[in-house]
């Protein structure tokens, strides 16, 4: 059984299988077969200790805050006074957190959380009636990268951006030294009526930003494309620490791609040793 999900078949002898080999189709086969000689000790999928494990990396060593001090936190952080905060409460997950809620002009409302270990703001919830479009997309995002700027969140590269019903949503991850880091995501929704965060999610980067060492490529970008399947057209690769399964991360050279049938493939090369990771089918 593949671990992919697709049967292997013959596909007419050796000369078909040669002509296959440095295909799309051939290097999802090469990198299926590979996984099942990874010796135990290297293991690093989703079922691995790292990837069942909770903590928040940049709270570590972080001192708890207590409910007040947390919603002081909170009305600073969305401009407000602490009165018109009303408390929901302390929710015990994973990542335990102080939650405030706030009603707005007809019926609109906020709802914030805030970490108990170190008082950093996870998320902004809430329902706004967003009127008529006044802003572009690229004001929507000026005004997104503005107030991360504000928030001191260093996260300058756009992942994704997305437009409905009257908001601008974008997702941004962390940069340094030339190498994104996926993991260190916020996302962020701005109204496109008067350009105001209506959502923020911080919560990815504060459980995974924290000083990391990957060391520098051993390949040039040059050499990892050498590994992309020939039915690929390869755009500019951008040099990213990719996650594994088991919640580590991978120096890689990531290739947005086009196929000969106009689909869209990530390819992701090992920067270390210039061999091919990954491939996603249906993403840039």
């Amino acid at each position: 059984m593949s671990l992919l999900g697709y049967q292997r078949e013959d596909v007419g002898g050796a000369g078909a299988e040669d002509a296959e080999e440095n295909t799309i189709g051939g290097e999802l086969r090469r990198i299926d077969s590979e996984l099942d000689e990874f010796p135990e000790l290297e293991y690093d999928g989703k079922y691995s200790a790292s990837a069942l494990s909770v903590t928040a990396k940049s709270l570590d060593g972080a001192e708890s805050v207590t409910e007040e001090e947390a919603k002081s936190v909170a009305a600073d952080f969305l401009g407000v006074d602490e009165s018109e905060l009303e408390s929901v409460g302390r929710a015990a997950c994973d990542l335990p957190c102080w939650s405030f809620s706030i009603e707005e002009d007809e019926g609109d409302f906020r709802m914030i959380s805030v970490s108990e270990q170190g008082g950093q703001v996870l998320s902004v919830t809430g329902s706004r009636r967003v009127s008529a479009k006044q802003l572009s997309a690229e004001e929507a995002q000026a005004a997104a990268e503005e107030f991360l700027e504000q928030a001191g969140m260093n996260v300058t590269e756009l992942v994704s951006s997305s437009e409905d019903g009257g908001l601008a949503a974008f997702t941004f991850a962390g940069s340094e030294n030339g190498v994104m880091y996926p993991a260190d995501a916020v996302s962020i929704s701005i109204a496109l009526d008067d350009g105001s965060v209506c959502s923020y999610d911080a919560t990815e980067y504060i459980l995974n930003h924290t000083e990391r060492d990957l060391g520098e490529p051993a390949v040039t970008a040059e050499q990892a494309a050498e590994a992309l399947p020939d039915d690929l057209e390869a755009a500019e690769p951008k040099l990213t620490a990719a996650l594994t399964e088991g919640g580590g991360e991978r120096l890689c050279y990531v290739f947005p791609c086009e196929a000969e049938d106009g689909s869209q493939v990530t390819v992701y090369v090992d920067a270390k040793t210039g061999a091919q990771t990954k491939i996603e089918i249906g993403r840039t």
